[in-house]
């Protein structure tokens, strides 16, 4: 058994499965966290230790507390989008308790978990990506509805990618900025500070998803990538797609590798 640990957070998320068996298969001790006394993953023979946790989105505060009287130590692992977030703000607080992470410094992390930072990044590097218009209140919404050629969708900048609604009228649109506004900004999403913004709609298969990940060496020199075509994605309850990759093969995409090594490296 590895004597680092890994510890894992959101443990209740259907994706945290395939993470659990791709580090069981390397003999890495598990200790799962979860805001459910009960899930699918209490019940896995990987895992060695299942503790309950607070509810991050309710206290960051309070979750901070939890981590620090943990008797146990190791390599913190997030899955969900809040918990990048939380350990972004307190990497430097739980590495001196003695916690491990994998995550970048939260500078860095703040500019690429936003989509409408994401969506600037792309057009200052040339990376093509879908018209976008950044919705601040409804006034700028109205005043911006003559640009939009519908379909679109708005969704929030910091939330999953599937929470977005498909509108094709102005109407739809308005109606899509108050429901969603009043998601961001409830008691459960508040502390994302999302914003909202509105995209053209771009049709396309679950398989025409890709990711890609690039790989560097401690100074900083590229050493090589790895593209994924996806089979399919997690779904929301709605069974609109997540950008979560729940299942892919490898194939290899020249291009999008170029791409991501212009995000990466400017």
């Amino acid at each position: 058994m590895n004597n680092i640990p890994a510890i894992l957070m959101d443990c209740e998320q259907r994706c945290i499965e395939g993470v659990i068996y791709s580090l069981a298969r390397h003999n890495i001790e598990l200790i799962c966290l979860s805001i459910k006394q009960r899930c699918p993953v209490y019940y896995s023979k990987y895992v060695s230790k299942y503790i309950q946790s607070p509810d991050l989105s309710k206290s960051f505060e309070a979750y901070y507390d939890f981590l620090i009287a943990l008797p146990y130590r190791g390599v913190i692992l997030p899955s969900g989008d809040l918990s990048v977030v939380f350990l972004a703000e307190y990497q430097e607080q739980l590495s001196d308790a003695g916690y491990l992470f994998n995550i970048i410094e939260k500078s860095i992390l703040t500019s690429i978990f936003d989509k409408w930072s994401c969506h600037k990044l792309c057009s200052m590097t040339r990376v093509p990506c879908a018209d976008t218009w950044l919705i601040s209140n409804e006034s700028s919404l109205v005043t911006t509805l003559d640009k939009f050629d519908y379909p679109i969708i708005i969704k929030p900048t910091r939330l999953a990618g599937g929470n977005y609604i498909k509108v094709f009228n102005d109407k739809q649109a308005i109606d899509a900025y108050r429901q969603l506004s009043d998601v961001v900004n409830s008691e459960k999403f508040s502390r994302y500070q999302s914003g909202i913004i509105a995209q053209k709609w771009i049709e396309s298969g679950m398989e025409d998803n890709w990711s890609c990940e690039i790989f560097y060496d401690n100074n900083g020199a590229y050493k090589g990538a790895v593209t994924f075509r996806r089979i399919r994605t997690s779904l929301n309850d709605t069974g609109t797609s997540t950008s979560r990759f729940y299942a892919g093969r490898r194939e290899h995409n020249e291009t999008l590798v170029e791409y991501t090594r212009r995000l990466l490296e400017n």
